[in-house]
């Protein structure tokens, strides 16, 4: 794996005080079968958005359609590729139905307003789809923190790297809750935001 560029606790660069260190690679025994793997698909709930019987979207394909509106930043179609009772949660905590869903994205998309996600990778089981993504943009709008602070426009250029995780309603190929995590840290110096002692 690359050196993601020596983030605190990431691949490559230093933990933090107390943190767990990262194990090395197991290896399989001489003669013997390889070890499970570290981390394994589990199949997430099946959030009931709604929309029994309609089917037809691939599990991928609603993401990607997500990822191109979102970056169109078209409200319509992103609304579009969520059920009828939609989840979102990121930094600040969770958006509940269609009406704050909504919102979230509007609310980024004004302190963000040419905000592009550009993925990676993505890791597809049959009813989940997580994605490794940078997210850039410009800051040129109010954008609330996690502390209850609104960051007044700044004008600066950011780019985060973050982990996307979509949870597919298999009913109805449309995604019950997307779920984003991105270093706040890494934003705020981004932003040119003191940072408490």
């Amino acid at each position: 794996m690359d050196d993601p560029g020596g983030v605190p606790g990431l691949a490559g660069g230093p933990a933090p005080a107390g943190a767990a260190r990262r194990q090395p690679p197991r290896r399989a025994p001489a003669g013997g079968r390889p070890p499970a793997p570290l981390l394994t698909a589990v199949r997430p709930r099946n959030l009931d958005s709604g929309c029994a019987g309609n089917g037809g979207l691939a599990v991928l394909h609603v993401v990607e359609r997500y990822f191109s509106a979102y970056n169109a930043h078209d409200l319509g179609e992103v609304m579009a590729c969520y059920g009828r009772e939609p989840r979102a949660v990121g930094p600040g905590g969770p958006a509940e139905g269609r009406s704050e869903v909504a919102s979230y994205h509007t609310l980024v998309w004004q302190a963000f307003p040419d905000v592009r996600v550009t993925v990676w990778q993505k890791i597809v089981t049959d009813a989940a789809v997580a994605a490794a993504a940078v997210g850039t943009g410009t800051h040129a709008g109010p954008f609330p923190l996690t502390t209850g602070e609104v960051v007044e426009a700044t004008g600066r250029r950011v780019s985060v790297r973050s982990c996307w995780m979509f949870d597919i309603d298999v009913t109805c190929g449309l995604i019950g809750c997307s779920e984003v995590f991105y270093d706040q840290l890494e934003l705020c110096v981004q932003l040119g935001l003191r940072m408490p002692a």
